[in-house]
């Protein structure tokens, strides 16, 4: 069994309320200094006018990126930071507040982390992850964000042991426009390919549906997954106030794909007690109805999923190619997943680049996107290292991981070129 890295440093910001239109309260609490603070009053510092104009540009502005609307999308890149201020001023603006945040800031732990605690949605749908202090966003000064939701289910799910075992489900029904199965897959397999076969196992799930994968994860004839990466189609719906994930068909109708909602998601994966779920999906963290588990990842983690990665917004794929590889290199580095996270953040951060535009005239516009925030954490407690183990990874073991495919399944892996050995 892996063990977990020294438990990091926490500071927690629990939110309640009587009811979807009740006043909400916060308290401030960090076991490790044994101090608290609150309750407190919150109320939502950016209005809808600021939370619409930050789902345009997520969401929008990446489909018509027209030069008439160029200065609106540089208006809301230049407010982002203003709104992470404004979410931490309204957290810790209380003297006592701002006292726990030096202290926790000013602790000699070198791992930290913020855990927001709510199940209303009001809070649920702010954008927490742009939280920054007035030296800039949280994340980038050493402070892990991640989400729980306080009313979870016992269930508590398994350790990871050795070897990591990934199950990748990669739907791809006919009737949808999809990129080259083979790309999120490729940044996993390139990040764990030096750990060897005692380190790591990757299956491709075949057929992709539904019903193949809770009978996978079901199976006790064959050895417990911990990772299940889901790379699809995500959509949240606000006629139903749920979120799906498209599958392929389960009866073998590739025309079609196979919406599944939240609720039967939720309800089919109860008990399989998955560590680590990553959703590459477009808003599979979405958070907008009264209900708090309307979102795919939030209704994961009432099933007993111990984390999920998930989108809050539609996702560009030269964004979730370039964060899947960032953060499964941090897996496999021996980092948490909630260092991992940030680890993507970092590489989306530092270059903006997502497309190259070409005009009529033939001239090129570079198409630039501050998307760095849209992947989320969600997690029940402990925040593991899935691959760390005490010792230090070595960076080249001269061997590849093993790729389990199913017979009749389709070969995603891609096409690599012979490995070069530098040790």
């Amino acid at each position: 069994m892996t063990q977990n890295t020294p438990t990091p440093l926490t500071l927690r910001v629990s939110f309640s309320s009587d009811g979807p239109d009740a006043p909400i309260r916060f308290s401030l609490s960090c076991p490790e200094l044994d101090v608290d603070a609150g309750p407190y009053p919150f109320t939502p510092p950016l209005d809808e006018k600021a939370l619409d104009g930050l789902r345009w540009y997520m969401e929008q502005w990446h489909r018509w990126p027209a030069e008439t609307e160029l200065p609106r999308a540089t208006r809301i890149e230049a407010q982002m930071e203003d709104w992470g201020r404004a979410l931490f001023h309204t957290i810790f603006c209380d003297p006592p507040a701002a006292r726990l945040w030096q202290q926790f800031r000013a602790h000699d732990q070198q791992a930290r982390l913020l855990t927001l605690d709510a199940t209303d949605y009001r809070v649920l749908r702010l954008p927490w992850e742009l939280l920054a202090d007035e030296e800039g966003h949280v994340f980038a000064l050493g402070v892990s964000i991640r989400r729980r939701l306080h009313q979870v289910q016992a269930a508590q799910p398994r350790a990871f042991d050795l070897p990591v075992r990934v199950l990748m489900v990669i739907p791809r029904p006919e009737d949808e426009t999809f990129i080259d199965p083979r790309a999120s897959a490729s940044a996993l397999l390139d990040a764990v390919e030096p750990l060897g076969p005692e380190r790591v196992v990757v299956e491709f799930l075949h057929p992709p549906t539904l019903k193949a994968l809770t009978a996978r994860l079901r199976d006790r004839q064959k050895p417990p997954v911990h990772v299940v990466h889901f790379d699809g189609h995500g959509v949240y719906r606000p006629q139903t106030g749920l979120g799906y994930l498209l599958f392929e068909d389960a009866n073998g109708d590739r025309r079609e794909g196979d919406p599944v909602d939240a609720d039967r998601l939720g309800t089919l994966l109860t008990q399989a007690r998955v560590p680590l779920m990553v959703l590459d999906a477009c808003q599979s963290a979405h958070a907008d109805a009264p209900d708090p588990y309307s979102s795919v990842a939030a209704r994961l983690i009432r099933a007993g999923v111990g984390s999920v990665v998930a989108m809050q917004y539609s996702v560009l794929v030269e964004t979730s190619k370039r964060f899947m590889a960032a953060f499964y290199r941090a897996l496999a580095a021996g980092q948490t997943i909630g260092l991992a996270m940030d680890e993507g953040r970092y590489d989306l951060l530092s270059d903006t680049l997502r497309a190259t535009l070409y005009r009529p005239d033939g001239s090129e516009r570079k198409f630039h996107l501050r998307d760095w925030f849209l992947p989320a954490l969600y997690q029940q407690q402990a925040d593991p290292a899935p691959f760390w183990d005490g010792n230090k990874i070595p960076e080249c073991r001269c061997r590849r991981a093993t790729w389990r495919h199913p017979p009749g399944s389709p070969r995603l892996q891609p096409d690599r070129p012979g490995h070069q050995c530098r040790s």
